[in-house]
């Protein structure tokens, strides 16, 4: 009796501390303010209430837009004011050009944020973990990082809709630039990690995302939980009453392969493929032909004496001319008969009727040619005047010679489909830009670049790369990119600037020139490239321009490393640099091994041939300094512009 008493007291202790999530209420609403002074990124206010309802119209709007799940009629309650549906809404432009060409991803995408947003639930799945004041008055809580509970069933259908989703102006996977990692490499958790870190550069606050289907407490509290676990969409399912994925980016949407068609009994003849034996008898059929009529030629057509005159050519080496009699006897008529009773070599009936032709083929090319020449030797000067008018007549088109370079003009017809077709493009759009460059090698240096691996590895740890990434070389790159780029040209007595021609894809807010180069992880910045990280004594170095480019080549939009350098990724025109669009010569995916460094420089094309007139001058300068680069001791440059081309020299 009293050991179950103290078991009853027990429980009731334990129940008594357990709280239990409530449907209906919030961990936060409202906005309260940016993250850090002069940040675009705001926070949320910290808020244990129950959910209000939502009937401003513009805010209904977006939510019936982005999170229609969560509109429940007149009386929709959300944890999330209109001023949050706007961040939202302005937060979810990237993610939309990304995944939108595949609804189904986008709709699992949307409702990862819509519930962790906005639903009335909230308090069921997300915790706040740290709160500070908010900047603007100070007086209410900002939650800076939370922990957002999801069901592997949710999780895993987000990722399986989303993974094969291609970006096709980039020629890859999405997931390749939402991911952190490598497309090949992401799981559902590392993307939701990159997702929920603030170092991705989109993230206002911390989101620790926990993958499960039981309700696990949060350390340090009594709250049990409900994982979200909204439904998903297949990439196949149709979603926002659109069709579902196309098969290029949902492998469940492909058609089924055909099965291959039954094999046919192939047809044989005396055990050989008809075909074989058809092509064979065919063949012995021409033999016999061929020689049959030879024999028959050789035989029957041959005659067996002539009663023309004839030649004979005796042992001695004499020829007689004569004539057959009658009786078969024969008669010289030679006026040199020869002297000795010798006996002919070669018989007329010897000579076969294809020597015979030949002979007469001979005889009137002689006649005619010698007639030819004895006209032309005896009027030499009626045969220059007609040679010259003829020659010339037959030459007059050569003023009308044009050499086409273009390759464009080169391998289409005028009149072709994909002619027109470019025409049209190029007329509303403007042509494909101007190209300009660089493959640097170092041919004559065999030597690796060893990277120390940082603690807890040992001290002698290290990886070889290659010789291409050395941090002096990269240096050197860096001011053979940055002397290129203040290189200047001169059409009509004005001075023209790479900044002049360049292509700028986010003027006038960013004014430089796209330019895609290894250069650019680390910003074209000498300073920025040497920067590390030290351990707290300074003895040992934790991250370099290695442990950051290792970062950038896995995840190239990121704007700020997770390795402690704090570096974006970014070029400093703020696009992303793909690694295999900057490096060449590697294996796999293995770019250490790189043999190859390019540099490409975009410029502006124009419809009008006059137009590009600067662009011209530039490249002339561009190439008498890359030509007076060819003699570098410790690089080899091959480069193209669009006036020439230099093929690689070792």
């Amino acid at each position: 009796m009293g050991a179950d008493l103290i078991l009853y007291f027990l429980i009731v202790i334990f129940c008594g501390n357990l709280v239990v999530a409530k449907d209906g209420q919030c961990s936060m609403y409202g906005d309260c303010g940016p993250a850090e002074a002069g940040s675009s990124k705001h926070l949320n206010c910290k808020y244990n209430g129950p959910a209000k309802p939502l009937t401003d119209p513009d805010g209904l709007k977006i939510l019936e837009t982005y999170c229609p799940e969560l509109i429940t009629g007149n009386n929709t309650l959300t944890c999330c004011d209109t001023t949050q549906l706007r961040t939202l809404q302005a937060n979810l432009g990237v993610p939309q050009q990304m995944l939108l060409r595949c609804p189904s991803c986008f709709r699992n995408f949307l409702n990862l944020y819509c519930y962790t947003t906005c639903s009335p639930n909230q308090n069921n799945y997300v915790t706040i973990d740290y709160v500070k004041p908010d900047i603007p008055t100070g007086n209410k809580e900002a939650a800076v990082a939370t922990h957002y509970y999801i069901s592997e069933n949710f999780a895993n259908g987000m990722f399986n809709s989303c993974k094969d989703v291609q970006m096709p102006s980039a020629n890859q996977k999405a997931l390749n630039i939402l991911c952190g990692h490598t497309a090949a490499e992401c799981t559902p958790q590392k993307w939701l990690d990159f997702m929920g870190d603030t170092s991705n550069g989109q993230t206002p606050f911390r989101i620790t995302f926990v993958i499960g289907n039981t309700a696990t407490p949060p350390p340090g509290t009594n709250v049990t939980l409900h994982p979200m676990d909204a439904m998903t969409s297949k990439c196949s399912e149709r979603a926002f009453n659109k069709s579902a994925c196309s098969c290029q980016d949902c492998a469940a949407s492909c058609a089924p392969i055909p099965s291959p068609p039954p094999t046919e009994i192939e047809s044989t003849i005396l055990g050989l493929d008809t075909w074989y034996f058809v092509m064979g008898l065919l063949y012995i059929v021409f033999l016999i032909v061929f020689f049959t009529s030879y024999l028959v030629s050789y035989f029957l057509c041959e005659p067996q004496q002539e009663q023309n005159s004839f030649t004979t050519v005796y042992q001695n080496g004499t020829q007689g001319n004569g004539t057959t009699n009658m009786d078969g006897s024969h008669s010289e008529k030679n006026h040199n008969q020869t002297k000795y009773n010798s006996e002919a070599i070669v018989q007329l009936s010897d000579i076969s009727y294809m020597e015979k032709l030949g002979a007469a083929m001979e005889r009137i090319l002689q006649r005619t040619f010698t007639r030819w020449g004895a006209c032309c030797a005896r009027h030499p000067v009626l045969v220059i005047v007609l040679g010259v008018i003829i020659a010339g007549g037959l030459s007059a088109g050569i003023a009308l010679f044009k050499v086409t370079t273009n390759p464009v003009e080169l391998w289409s017809s005028s009149n072709s489909r994909a002619r027109q077709e470019k025409d049209y493009f190029d007329s509303h759009f403007g042509p494909f830009y101007r190209i300009e460059q660089l493959v640097i090698t170092r041919p004559n240096n065999h030597t690796k670049y060893r990277h120390p691996l940082p603690p807890p590895a040992p001290s002698t740890a290290y990886v070889n790369y290659s010789n291409l990434f050395d941090k002096e070389f990269l240096h050197m790159l860096l001011d053979m990119q940055l002397e290129i780029e203040a290189l200047t040209a001169t059409y009509n007595n004005k001075t023209v600037k790479l900044e002049d021609i360049c292509f700028k894809p986010l003027a006038p807010d960013n004014n430089n020139c796209a330019t895609q180069s290894v250069l650019e992880y680390w910003q074209k910045n000498h300073t920025t490239l040497d920067k590390v990280i030290m351990d707290e004594w300074g003895f040992t170095v934790m991250a370099d321009f290695i442990d950051h480019f290792e970062y950038c080549v896995s995840a190239p939009a990121s704007t700020q490393d997770t390795k402690g350098l704090n570096i974006s990724c970014l070029a400093v025109d703020s696009a992303p640099t793909f690694p295999w669009v900057v490096m060449g010569g590697y294996d796999s995916t293995n770019y250490k091994n790189s043999t190859a460094f390019v540099i490409t420089i975009l410029v502006n094309n124009h419809l009008k041939d006059e137009d590009n007139e600067k662009a011209k001058a530039w490249e002339k300068v561009l190439i008498s300094y890359l030509q007076s680069k060819q003699d570098h001791p410790n690089m080899t440059i091959s480069f193209s512009t669009e006036v020439r081309t230099v093929p690689l020299t070792t």
